[in-house]
C-alpha cells in the first residue's frame, strides 16, 4: 500500500507546477526580470533577496505605467498566496532561483523547466495606493528550499548532490553568479547574469 502511494505521489510531483514552470501575460506568476528598470535593475533586487537580508526593496512604480496589467498580476498573486495560507497554514509565497532545464531521455517529452532553489519572500502591495509594491526576503520562513520537483525526476542520488551544492551555496551570503557558478558544477549554465 504504501509504495502504490508513493507512486502516485512522485508521479504528481513530475506533473505539478514546480516542474513546468510557465510565466504568460495570463498567469498569476510574476517574472522578476518584468520589475526591472534601469533605475532598478532586476538582477539588483535578486542579489538582494538572495542576500537574505531584511531590507524590503521597493519596486520602481514606473514598470507599473508601462505596464498597468503587471500590477494587477501581481496583486492577484498575493491575494491567492493569501489565501492559500489562510486555507492551508503554508506560505506558498517564494522566489525561485535558478531554473534547471531538464531533458528526459524520451525525446518525444518536453523539455522540463523546473526551480533549483525556492527563496521565502514577502510582497507587501499599497492599499488604496497603486504603485506601491515592495519586496523582502521573509525573515520569519528563514529556510531556503530545495525544490522538491527535483528529486522527482532527477532521482534521490543526483537530487542529493544537489542538495549538497545548495548547502554550501547557502552558507555565506549569496549573489547571482556565485548561485549559478556552484550549480554549474552539476548543470552546465547557459550564462552567469539574470
Amino acid at each position: 500500500i504504501l509504495s502504490f502511494f508513493e507512486q502516485k505521489v512522485t508521479a504528481s510531483i513530475k506533473r505539478g507546477p514546480l516542474t513546468r514552470t510557465l510565466i504568460s501575460k495570463t498567469s498569476v506568476n510574476v517574472d522578476l526580470t518584468e520589475l526591472g528598470t534601469e533605475r532598478k535593475p532586476a538582477e539588483t533586487m535578486l542579489d538582494l533577496l538572495l542576500d537574505r537580508g531584511e531590507r524590503a526593496i521597493e519596486v520602481d512604480p514606473a514598470v507599473f505605467a508601462t505596464n498597468p496589467q503587471l500590477e494587477s498580476r501581481l496583486r492577484k498573486l498575493l491575494q491567492r498566496s493569501t489565501m492559500y495560507k489562510r486555507d492551508t497554514g503554508i506560505d506558498g509565497l517564494y522566489i525561485a532561483f535558478p531554473y534547471l532545464i531538464f531533458q528526459p531521455l524520451s525525446r518525444v517529452v518536453k523539455p522540463r523547466i523546473a526551480p533549483i532553489l525556492l527563496w521565502p519572500i514577502k510582497i507587501t502591495a499599497g492599499v488604496g495606493r497603486r504603485g506601491v509594491v515592495t519586496i523582502a526576503f521573509d525573515r520569519e520562513r528563514e529556510e531556503v528550499r530545495l525544490s522538491p520537483a527535483l528529486r522527482g525526476f532527477l532521482g534521490p542520488d543526483d537530487a542529493s548532490k544537489w542538495q549538497i551544492a545548495a548547502d554550501e551555496v547557502l552558507l555565506g551570503a549569496a549573489r547571482t553568479s556565485d548561485i549559478t557558478d556552484a550549480f554549474g558544477v552539476l548543470a552546465p549554465s547557459r550564462t552567469r547574469s539574470l
